[in-house]
Parts: structure tokens; C-alpha cells; sequence
């Protein structure tokens, strides 16, 4: 159904087509208003959109070192800030090239420290902005999906991070039982920062094969990378293709709504599901201050909402064994048995 015909639907039941009481505007944002609440309640549908983990073209610049920290300058304004990271290319030393995180900025050079204290033989140098922080798409409000090139990626926290960069020495810290692995009551448990080299502890700065993004809820507007990528492979499609291609990393999440614009515009939810924006609208008109509120009616309108609601989480969340017929139909019947 459209808005129109939903519209139409909800002036039936409320026994007002001739909109005395309720007027067009109002039912078109309750209809919108209850898809919003469907969405997110239920987490469906979900749409995909792809980003960039590098911005923009490579910036050349010279390059200079003190001890060890390097610095890069610019002849122009490059608009990078402390903390964000670059990758560093097209140097003949490997010391200076890959993911590196900027710890002093002006507006037309940048310093980041490296493994040793190693005189520059090559000063030309380019560079490409790897983020770490990269802009949420617009077209997704909840993120539940990342993978780069086929490869999911975890969603984590920075405190699951933070509480990651320590690590248990004492052997014997866990013990087997009849509940399984349970802390040893006569172990001292002690940590110790995980991890090597000056500058290398926080997590923030570590380097590898990407393993996941990084965000601390939901609905924020941007996530990091983490770690930063170690190698060419981890940022090229082809690293040894002349014309390089970087790689994208795939979102899947629910979708940023809109109200229904138009009379002729369906709803984002699938047709199935229709019914209960005629639900939602109700129980929104029902609650208006006027001499037509009836908080029972609001009442009854919305415990249908909900049953709705609940269906649409049970059904959607498809998994391997929802279906059951050909090669599913043997783990379907486990799945019910036990």
C-alpha cells in the first residue's frame, strides 16, 4: 500500500474520511512516525552502502627526520589534524612508509615517530589519509555489518580495546569444573600491558590486517579502523597494478527514514508488515487532545502494534534453519526437536 491507501485505511477505522477531527498532515506523520518505530524496534530491513577508508589522492611532501621522529612537509595546507593517520608511501626506506599516526601538526607539515633513528637518503615522499575516523554512510542509521573484500570485520568498543591491551601472565589463572572454566581461587591473577616498543602500547596506534571498526554507539555519526593496515595488501585491491585500487569496506545496517512524501510513496517496510503502520497511526491519532481522545482505543491500537512488532523480530532474523525445505530441511528438524 502507499500513504494514501494506508492514509485511507486508518480514516476508516477513526470513521473520518471528511477529516473533521483529523487532517491529512496529521495521519501522514503518524503513518511515517510508526515506520520509524517499526525500524527500529525490529532492526529491518537493512540496507548496504560501501565507504572509503582512504580520502582523497596521494599528497607529495618532503621529508626530514630528527632522531626518531619524522616529519613530513607540505607546500600547501594539508588539513590533517593530531591523532588521525596516514599511510606513507613511495619512500625507498621502510622505516618511514605504511600506517603511521600524526603526533604534531601544523598547517603544512606533520611529525609521527618511527622504529629507529634512521637518516633520510630519499626525501620525496607521498601520502594518503587513512582516517582512522571515517564518516558514518548518510543512508544508514545502525551499523550491524562490516567486511572488507568478503571478510567481516568485529564491531567493538574502544573500552572492549582498552580492557584488551591487558593480558593475564600467572599461569594457572582458570581452573576446569563441572561448570566449566572458572577462575582458580588460589591463583594471584597479574597483568601486564601487552605489546612492545615506546610508542606501539596504546591500541590506537596499533598496525595489522584489519580486524574491525570501532565505535562506542549505535547510531554515531563516524567508527575507526582498527588496527591501522601493516602492509600494501591490506589497503590495495592489487597492490603490484599499476593504477591502484584501494579497497572499500561494505556496511550493512537500518536504514536512515524519511517521512512518505508523496501520495503514491510506499513504505521502506515490507507490504507484510503495512498493517501494522495502520496500527501505529491509530494508536497516535486516538492519543490527540481533543474530544475524540480514547486512551483505550490508544491502548488496544498499540498492544496490536506491538504483537506485529514482535512477529517482524521473530520472522526476519533469518538464520540457516528458518527454512525448511531442501538442504535446510535436516538442520530445520534438529532445530525443532531440540
Amino acid at each position: 500500500m502507499n500513504r494514501q491507501e494506508l492514509r485511507q485505511r486508518v480514516e476508516d477505522y477513526l470513521q473520518d474520511r471528511d477529516n473533521r477531527r483529523w487532517s491529512d498532515e496529521e495521519l501522514n506523520r503518524y503513518i511515517s512516525d510508526a515506520q520509524r518505530e517499526f525500524i527500529r524496534l525490529v532492526g529491518f530491513p537493512q540496507v548496504t552502502a560501501e565507504v572509503d577508508f582512504v580520502t582523497g589522492g596521494g599528497v607529495s611532501g618532503t621529508l626530514t627526520v630528527d632522531g626518531k621522529t619524522a616529519k613530513i612537509t607540505t607546500s600547501g595546507s594539508h588539513g590533517l589534524l593530531a591523532g588521525k593517520a596516514v599511510w606513507v608511501d613511495d619512500t625507498t626506506q621502510a622505516v618511514f612508509n605504511g600506517a603511521k599516526v600524526i603526533r604534531k601538526v601544523d598547517d603544512t607539515s606533520f611529525t609521527y615517530q618511527i622504529d629507529s633513528a634512521t637518516a633520510v637518503s630519499d626525501s620525496s615522499v607521498t601520502f594518503y589519509d587513512i582516517g582512522p575516523d571515517i564518516t558514518k554512510p548518510s543512508t544508514i542509521e545502525k551499523i550491524v555489518h562490516a567486511e572488507i573484500e568478503g571478510v567481516q570485520l568485529m564491531i567493538l568498543t574502544e573500552g572492549e580495546l582498552n580492557a584488551a591491551v591487558w593480558r593475564t601472565t600467572t599461569t594457572g589463572q582458570f581452573i576446569e569444573g563441572v561448570f566449566g572454566t572458572v577462575p582458580n581461587p588460589f591463583t594471584t591473577v597479574q597483568t601486564t600491558l601487552t605489546g612492545t616498543g615506546a610508542y606501539t602500547e596504546s591500541w590506537s596506534e596499533r598496525t595489522g590486517n584489519i580486524e574491525a571498526i570501532v565505535f562506542n554507539n549505535m547510531t554515531q555519526d563516524s567508527f575507526r579502523i582498527w588496527p591501522l593496515p601493516d602492509t600494501s595488501e591490506n589497503l590495495y585491491i592489487d597492490k603490484d597494478a599499476t593504477t591502484k585500487v584501494f579497497k572499500k569496506i561494505k556496511l550493512r545496517g537500518t536504514p536512515v527514514v524519511s517521512d512518505l512524501a508523496t501520495e503514491t510513496t510506499n513504505p521502506t517496510i515490507a507490504e507484510r508488515y503495512h498493517e501494522c503502520l495502520v496500527w501505529g497511526a491509530l494508536e497516535r491519532a486516538f492519543l490527540k487532545e481533543s474530544q475524540s481522545k480514547d486512551v483505550n482505543k490508544s491502548s488496544m491500537y498499540s498492544q496490536r502494534f506491538t504483537a506485529m512488532v514482535k512477529e517482524a523480530m521473530m520472522q526476519e532474523g533469518l538464520v540457516s534453519s528458518s527454512n525448511s525445505e531442501g538442504r535446510n530441511e535436516s538442520r530445520f528438524r534438529v532445530s525443532r526437536i531440540f
